[in-house]
C-alpha cells in the first residue's frame, strides 16, 4: 500500500503521515504546498511539492507517484478567512477537489476526503451519516459543495467528518480551539482577575459551566464547544464538571 498525504504541513496531516509510518507494509509520500516542515523529524520521508489547486499538478504527481492511497487533508479551514477570501476558500476547498476527484478515478485509486461537522447549522445532534447538511457559513458551503464531488466520482472513495481538530504539530505557527481555551485559562488564573466562575443563576443563563471574564473584568459565556473543553481540560480526573465560584483552573 502506498499513501500519498496532501495537507502533510498542517496539524492533521503530520499526525497523519506519523500513524501511517508506523504500519508495516505502508510506504508514505507526503505533499504540500510549501516547504517540508517534518524533514528534520522524518529524513527519509518522501516529501513532493504539490498545489492541490493546480490541476495539472495533480495530475502530474499522481502519475509519477502512483499510489494506491490519497488522504486529502489539505484545505482552507479559518472560518473568518473564508468568510473574507471566498474566492480563495473556493479554489483550496473545492476546485482542487475537482482536480483530485477524477485523477484519482482514472487511475484507480482510493481517494478519502477530509470535511467536517460544519457542513451542519450545528442546531441538532447527535447526527448520522444521513442526516440533511445545513451549512451556516461559507467554510462549511464550500466542504458540502467538495462531498458532492466525491460523491459523484465513479472511483472508490471515502469521506471523514472530523468535528474538533486540535493538538500539538512540528514548526506550526496555527492555534486551534482547545489550545486557545487552554492558554487563555492560564493567562486568567496568573492574572487574577477575570477569573473562571460558575453561572450564578443557571436557570437564567447559559447554564452551568464555564464562564471567561468580559471586557470589564466582568463574567461572560464561553461558547459550548470551548466550555466543555475547558471542562476537560482544566479539571482533572473529573472531567466535565464546571467549576465552582471562586476556583480557578490549576
Amino acid at each position: 500500500m502506498k499513501v500519498l498525504v496532501t495537507g502533510s504541513n498542517g496539524l492533521l496531516g503530520q499526525k497523519l503521515v506519523a500513524l501511517l509510518r508506523q504500519q508495516a507494509g505502508v510506504a508514505v509520500v507526503a505533499t504540500s504546498r510549501g516547504a517540508n516542515k517534518l524533514a528534520g523529524l522524518y529524513p527519509d520521508l518522501r516529501f513532493v511539492v504539490l498545489d492541490v489547486a493546480d490541476g495539472a499538478q495533480v495530475r502530474q504527481v499522481l502519475a509519477q507517484e502512483r499510489p494506491t492511497h490519497v488522504i486529502h487533508t489539505a484545505a482552507m479551514t479559518n472560518v473568518d478567512e473564508c468568510e473574507l477570501n471566498q474566492a480563495a476558500c473556493w479554489q483550496q476547498n473545492v476546485t482542487a477537489v475537482a482536480h483530485l476527484v477524477p485523477a484519482c478515478a482514472n487511475a484507480g485509486i482510493h481517494l478519502t476526503h477530509l470535511s467536517t461537522d460544519f457542513i451542519f447549522s450545528g442546531d441538532a445532534g447527535p447526527l448520522t451519516e444521513e442526516a440533511a447538511p445545513g451549512p451556516v457559513n461559507f467554510y462549511g458551503e464550500s466542504k458540502l459543495a467538495a462531498e458532492h464531488l466525491v460523491q459523484a466520482s465513479a472511483g472508490r472513495w471515502a469521506i471523514a467528518r472530523t468535528v474538533l481538530v486540535y493538538g500539538v504539530a512540528h514548526d506550526y505557527g496555527r492555534t486551534n480551539l482547545v489550545l486557545w481555551v487552554r492558554d487563555s485559562l492560564r493567562r486568567q488564573s496568573h492574572q487574577g482577575s477575570g477569573r473562571p466562575v460558575a453561572h450564578p443563576h443557571p436557570g437564567r443563563g447559559p447554564g452551568p459551566g464555564l464562564l471567561a471574564a468580559g471586557p470589564a473584568g466582568g463574567p461572560g459565556p464561553l461558547p459550548p464547544q470551548q466550555r466543555r473543553a475547558a471542562d476537560a481540560l482544566c479539571n482533572g480526573p473529573a472531567r466535565g464538571r464546571p467549576l465552582r465560584a471562586g476556583q480557578t483552573p490549576h
